[in-house]
């Protein structure tokens, strides 16, 4: 809900992003917008999906703002393969910053908790019958549950002609 910008690297050049050299999908959080936002979203469709998400932008202070949240329950095309717990699917996403002439500080974090029961079948039972559940999945109720915490800072700092003069002088110093 947050993504401001995707950005698609293919071939040699996702190697700019470390082992990736079949390709990149690079996401970018948006900037707060000069005036509050609040936005909600609510979207249904077949096998009992159901998609929710709110998420908040703006600016405060000189602090520009981003906060996302997103709620997932379904239960799947095969059988056995809903995405359904107690916390459901649900992802967060929060970005914070701050310009001034010379740097920008960046904040931002996000969690996700995802538990999905899992179905997987073999190529010929798949075939016989695409929506099926490979009976072992569901005598022992097979599931896999992801949670995960991410956050980070990013300072970009301007070089302007008063640091370019220190670097020199410092470069004289050292001779």
């Amino acid at each position: 809900m947050s993504a401001g910008r995707i950005e698609v690297l293919r071939g040699p050049f996702s190697t700019l992003y470390g082992n990736a050299s079949g390709g990149v999908i690079s996401v970018y959080t948006e900037n707060g917008t000069p005036e509050p936002v609040l936005s909600l979203t609510a979207s249904a469709g077949s096998y009992d999906t159901i998609n929710l998400g709110v998420k908040a932008t703006g600016v405060y202070d000189g602090v520009g703002y981003v906060g996302a949240y997103s709620y997932l329950d379904t239960n799947g095309y095969r059988d056995h393969s809903a995405a359904i717990t107690p916390d459901r699917e649900c992802q967060a996403h929060v970005r914070r910053r701050r310009d001034d002439p010379h740097h920008h500080h960046r904040q931002h974090g996000s969690t996700s908790r995802i538990r999905r029961i899992r179905s997987g079948s073999p190529y010929a039972q798949w075939q016989a019958d695409p929506r099926q559940a490979d009976p072992v999945t569901t005598l022992f109720n097979t599931n896999k549950t992801i949670s995960q915490y991410q956050g980070g800072v990013v300072i970009d700092q301007a070089l302007t002609s008063g640091y370019q003069r220190a670097a020199d002088r410092l470069r004289r110093a050292r001779g």
